[in-house]
């Protein structure tokens, strides 16, 4: 969560009356031209941190963690569940007998605030839950008919079709700045870096190059309300240009050759990614003439597996998935010369 916690704020479900567009991985589209917005199916008034919350333990390694889940229910009409329980009785289940009917007999929702602000939240997994009972025959302990009830469930899952609708106002951020450049998400702000390498090409033809080490540094806003204050991004992934389109689309990895990421350090508020020669050497060996590169900075979510834990040893964390980052993040970068230098070594043989 980021803002304020105790701020008061509604929840509003709408209903989607038109197929939503798929197979697209952007999109500016806006979900309310496919919803019934004249009135909402429920809403709910909530606060950041709830009353209504479970706990959840975690354990890595030998690490236990506990946290706490904040939840927030909105009481729908009952016709959207009996809809699905009459479609269920016609022949072959009628239109929930696969994805693509069903998706024409249930468009979905869609779930938004309409009242409140200075709350973000982090939401972790929406559903719908449909509850009904049913007769069942001398289902008792003493073979006598009873009355059970149960639950539907429709969770929201990757396979699902999902829209998020964010607003940004970016033209502060898009301007000439001398002090610094942006990254924030998730408005797709990202900072563009060239790399010279065209200067030092001349000295790379008859050298090796043994290390090229990358440090981008922060800026700190000092003067910013800590209850509305955007952290920096957790990872900065340093990616080509061009290969940027496609890179997320395609569930590609860093390769530590032609893109690298860099977790952030608050302890000097920057990012380190490292030697990067292998970057340099790479094109090189590529272009066989003077180059220069263009990459982008850009705000990322990754997900490490932990391997080889034990009670001795928290074992070795390794990226198994790189996403454009949802959460509200942005920092400046520094962008002073001294601090845009590239430390070389390089041997002559």
């Amino acid at each position: 969560m980021i803002g304020d916690s105790l701020a008061p704020m509604r929840l509003a479900v709408y209903k989607v009356i038109e197929e939503l567009p798929k197979n697209k991985d952007y999109t500016n589209f806006d979900p309310r031209t496919k919803s019934d917005m004249s009135n909402p199916l429920g809403t709910k008034t909530f606060t950041g941190k709830n009353n209504t919350y479970r706990t959840e333990t975690y354990y890595t390694g030998n690490t236990t963690q506990t946290v706490k889940i904040y939840e927030i229910y909105t009481e729908l009409p009952k016709s959207i569940g009996q809809s699905f329980l009459d479609e269920f009785k016609k022949p072959d289940h009628g239109e929930l007998k696969n994805t693509d009917t069903f998706r024409k007999f249930f468009p979905g929702l869609y779930i938004t605030t309409n009242f409140g602000n200075s709350t973000i939240l982090n939401v972790n997994l929406t559903s719908l839950n449909i509850f009904y009972k049913y007769l069942d025959p001398k289902g008792s302990s003493q073979k006598t008919d009873t009355i059970r009830t149960s639950e539907f469930r429709l969770n929201i899952t990757p396979e699902v079709t999902q829209i998020n609708h964010i607003q940004n106002n970016n033209d502060q951020l898009l301007a000439p700045n001398d002090k610094g450049t942006f990254v924030k998400s998730p408005a797709g702000v990202n900072t563009e870096v060239t790399f010279p390498i065209s200067e030092i090409y001349s000295k790379l033809t008859n050298r090796s190059l043994n290390q090229a080490r990358l440090m981008v540094y922060a800026l700190p806003e000092a003067n910013q309300d800590e209850k509305v204050k955007l952290s920096p991004p957790d990872h900065l992934l340093l990616v080509n240009k061009d290969s940027l389109k496609g890179f997320f689309e395609n569930r590609r990895l860093h390769d530590n050759v032609t893109s690298f990421y860099a977790s952030f350090d608050k302890e000097t508020y920057s990012y380190n990614f490292g030697n990067i020669a292998a970057m340099i050497n790479y094109y090189k060996r590529q272009k066989k003439e003077a180059f220069d590169l263009t990459y982008y900075l850009v705000p990322v979510d990754i997900t490490f597996t932990t391997t080889g834990g034990s009670y001795y040893s928290p074992g070795t964390s390794t990226p198994t998935a790189i996403y454009n980052q949802m959460k509200p993040s942005a920092v400046m970068l520094e962008n002073k010369p001294e601090k845009l230098k590239l430390d070389i070594i390089y041997s002559s043989f």
